[in-house]
């Protein structure tokens, strides 16, 4: 049998085991079905091959549903999910291309570890585990980086391929794939001599962004499946900016200093204190080898980071929400690539050590990938299934939280569960495409609901805004997860304590928490016997003690002691 070559020129093949050992640790832990937040909503629109919330994220369905058609089992919903496993592991592999270039002298067992040392990070594993659009990001952002370093050394195709990488990442996610424009531009001053013309690259990054001519294509596709309908010029324009959002409150930003401490907690956080303080040590130590031997790359790295952070900085900073790990997770991998570069610039009795610091901190990580308890969660998907049990035959679910709703689409998208129900956000209830989107797929209730014949067949999910209702809001009594017209029916404490399961994770604890909270204040409003809302309120406190949003809640309420 010939033997192996494990040397430095033998690169596909440690990039083939990082590919291959972060694919099968992605694949073995991903959630097994829907999750909070936007998870389930981008399984349900690339399944429907709809529009996800602005600016519709065409790259991401059309990835997802390719996933979705190719893999030979499970449900839609989890092939979903491995797709975002299949992503980040593709993006772990160019990661470790990326520290071999950035310090070729070092041993490539350890460029391995500090590769795979990202993918054990709480952030980068939890945007690996579910649908979302934080895993693609990831590999675009990988690939922008990679092609950043060839720019700045002046390699001649770098730059068509990083234009065509930008479109394609700005058809993915925006914000974060316009961060690492700062840091490009600078690559292009540095290497501009020797490229090809700009011509081209203004031609690749027009056939990247090009995919959002998904928009108009599939605007009224997925029936109430869907976000927008795109198919006018303004309605486009509408989606592209994401005006919708603006014109939604949002949460308290907090002043950028404050984001700044938070953000710094948070990564701390992520590589422990431990491992923070030795990267911290590596990185002092060989900072006065890079300050001289490579400027550029320290600068350009410095830009990136500003830029990537920048996105953090005025908005409302939730370390709880996982949303703001798959913000960061090109940031957590530059700081490990600066650490990687420091290694390699420390002093000679010093180097080793620093370079198998990365393999130390692989071991020492690794088992805290996730502190949250989501692994094989199915919390989420028992909650969408009672709120369309709870709706009477032919009835109407009125959400007030996208949670729930998204939810329910994965479910009706991909099992084609409760055919006959309709299914409303309330927060989109005025607009005029959530309307049309209503009226094409159940017509008599869409008329019922512009004439204002709201009836026991309309349910509604206690939460944000309800008094917008107005009068009808002190009407509507419990009716299992929802309110509605009619009898008292509310869900017994058993059947909640199942649909949070034996260990519920964090964000199904504080899905229900809020839950409660607001079935709670409710009771308080129709002045139900006082022992029912006690009870939503300890169930509450049980489930997430001490969170701040509860306690907002709760400020409404006669016993505020959440």
């Amino acid at each position: 049998m010939r033997r192996l070559n494990w040397g430095v020129g033998d690169e596909r093949h440690y990039t083939a085991w990082v590919f291959g050992l972060s694919g099968a640790f992605f694949a073995l832990t991903a959630l097994p079905s829907t999750h909070w937040l936007d998870t389930p909503e981008f399984a349900a629109t690339a399944w429907r091959l709809s529009l996800s919330h602005s600016p519709g994220h065409p790259l991401h369905a059309l990835y997802t549903r390719a996933l979705q058609t190719l893999l030979p089992f499970g449900d839609g919903i989890l092939r979903a999910n491995l797709g975002s496993a299949l992503a980040m592991a593709a993006a772990l592999a160019l990661f470790y291309r990326l520290l071999r270039a950035l310090n070729p002298p070092a041993s490539p067992l350890a460029a391995v570890a500090a590769a795979l040392l990202l993918g054990c990070l709480p952030a980068v594993w939890v945007s690996a585990a579910r649908t979302e659009v934080y895993a693609l990001q990831a590999l675009l952002s990988l690939l922008t980086l990679t092609l950043i370093h060839r720019v700045a050394m002046g390699e001649g195709w770098a730059l068509a391929g990083l234009a065509l990488t930008f479109g394609l990442a700005g058809s993915n996610h925006t914000l974060i794939g316009a961060a690492l424009i700062p840091t490009a531009l600078l690559a292009m001053g540095v290497g501009v001599r020797r490229l090809r013309p700009i011509w081209m690259a203004v031609g690749m990054g027009a056939a990247g962004l090009a995919t959002y001519a998904y928009l108009p294509l599939r605007a009224t596709a997925g029936g109430v499946v869907g976000w927008g309908r795109p198919d006018t010029p303004r309605a486009f324009l509408d989606a592209l900016m994401g005006r919708e959002w603006m014109k939604l409150p949002g949460g308290a930003a907090g002043t950028p200093v404050e984001n700044i401490e938070r953000l710094m907690g948070y990564l701390i956080e992520q590589f422990s204190a431990p491992v923070s303080l030795i990267f911290a040590s590596i990185f002092a130590l060989g900072l006065l080898g890079l300050v001289r031997q490579r400027p550029w790359q320290l600068l350009g790295m410095a830009v990136a980071l500003a830029s990537i952070f920048a996105t953090k900085l005025y908005y409302a900073f939730d370390p709880l929400n996982p949303d703001v790990g798959g913000y960061l997770i090109a940031a957590l991998a530059l700081l490990i690539a600066l650490t990687w570069m420091a290694a390699g610039a420390t002093p000679p009795r010093w180097r080793p050590w620093s370079h198998w610091a990365f393999p130390l901190a692989l071991l020492w990580l690794a088992p805290g990938f996730d502190p949250g308890g989501r692994m094989g969660q199915r919390g989420a998907e028992r909650v969408a299934r009672a709120f369309l049990d709870d709706a009477p035959p032919e009835g109407v679910l009125v959400f007030s939280d996208f949670n729930a709703n998204f939810g329910a689409w994965a479910l009706r998208a991909v099992e084609g569960a409760r055919p006959d129900v309709a299914l409303i956000f309330r927060g989109q209830l005025n607009q005029p495409w959530a309307r049309a989107r209503l009226a094409a797929e159940h017509p008599a209730h869409a008329a019922r609901l512009a004439s204002g014949q709201i009836d026991a067949r309309f349910h509604f999910e206690p939460g944000v805004q309800m008094k917008r209702l107005g009068p009808l809001r002190a009407r509507l009594r419990p009716a299992g997860l929802c309110l509605a017209l009619g009898p008292d029916r509310p869900a017994s404490m058993t059947r909640w304590r199942w649909l949070a399961g034996a260990a519920p994770d964090i964000d199904t604890r504080r899905a229900l928490a809020f839950l409660h909270a607001q079935h709670a204040l409710h009771l308080q409003l129709i002045h139900a016997p006082p022992a029912r809302g006690q009870a939503h309120l300890e169930a509450a406190s049980a489930l997430a003690p001490g969170d701040a949003l509860l306690a907002e809640i709760a400020g409404g309420l006669d016993a505020p002691h959440l």
